[in-house]
């Protein structure tokens, strides 16, 4: 096996790791959601949401703020891509995740409301608990990978203090705050 095809099956190894792992909250989820009432739950969509909407605004932040120094460094379209792919994901995934967060506590109370639902009251909450543990692990996700930008500044930055292409003072605040000697 060569480096190449490694290079290939590596990512795919990973998604199938990945698939597992959401199959098992899945299923952790459903089997203590059972006995969890929805007025429990309640609470944990809230956060979801509030946390969705969170990183959904400083994604976009990063993006109106390294989209424009991408295309003002003169870098290929190529870079301006892959920035625009690495940001787009964190926040599709943020509006998936608050459009689920406010649905389901709509949608719960007229599912009540049919006589069928007190019959499978445990099966109904499992299932909305497990969904909530499965959006969760897909935000914490999406939260490490709203990480990236950062280190994408971080990068470009490191490259205009090589070039030369930053002011003494931009130097000097950059060698400041990301020094990690700390003196009095």
């Amino acid at each position: 096996m060569n480096g190449s095809s490694a290079v290939r099956i590596l990512p795919t190894i990973l998604k199938l790791f990945m698939r597992v792992g959401l199959i098992l909250i899945f299923v952790a989820g459903y089997t203590y959601g059972e006995g969890t009432p929805f007025s429990k739950q309640l609470q944990s969509f809230d956060t979801l949401r509030q946390t969705s909407v969170l990183i959904f605004g400083v994604v976009g932040a990063w993006l109106a703020v390294l989209f424009p120094m991408v295309h003002s460094q003169g870098d290929s379209q190529k870079n301006a891509q892959d920035l625009t792919c690495k940001l787009f994901k964190p926040i599709t995934s943020s509006l998936y995740i608050i459009t689920y967060s406010l649905t389901i506590p709509l949608i719960v109370p007229f599912i009540k409301k049919f006589p069928l639902s007190i019959l499978y009251a445990p099966e109904l909450r499992g299932l909305s608990f497990a969904s909530l543990c499965v959006a969760t692990a897909i935000q914490i996700y999406t939260l490490l990978l709203a990480l990236q930008p950062f280190d994408i500044f971080k990068t470009q930055t490191e490259a205009s203090i090589e070039k030369g292409n930053c002011s003494e003072r931009y130097k000097d605040n950059i060698q400041r705050y990301t020094t990690t000697d700390k003196k009095p």
